[in-house]
């Protein structure tokens, strides 16, 4: 950001599903140099993130396991 000495090594990371909402003062030139979209999951990658957050939860799994991963979309 500007405005403050030069430092180095000093990353700075946000996210937002809401960038319409952010602070005109936060996005303005020189703020943040990079900004990074990150698409939606595709199957694969949600069936992997399933994984991590469901591994330690008993859960019922239905005849179709497809069917929930198909709607966390």
């Amino acid at each position: 950001m500007d405005g403050f000495s030069e430092n180095h090594d000093i990353v700075v990371i946000a996210a937002t599903n809401r960038p319409t909402l952010l602070d005109e003062a936060l996005i303005r030139s020189g703020r943040f140099d990079t900004k990074i979209k990150i698409g939606l999951p595709d199957l694969q990658d949600r069936v992997g993130i399933m994984k991590i957050h469901l591994r330690n939860v008993s859960f019922l799994i239905f005849s179709s396991h497809n069917v929930t991963r198909r709607s966390t979309v």
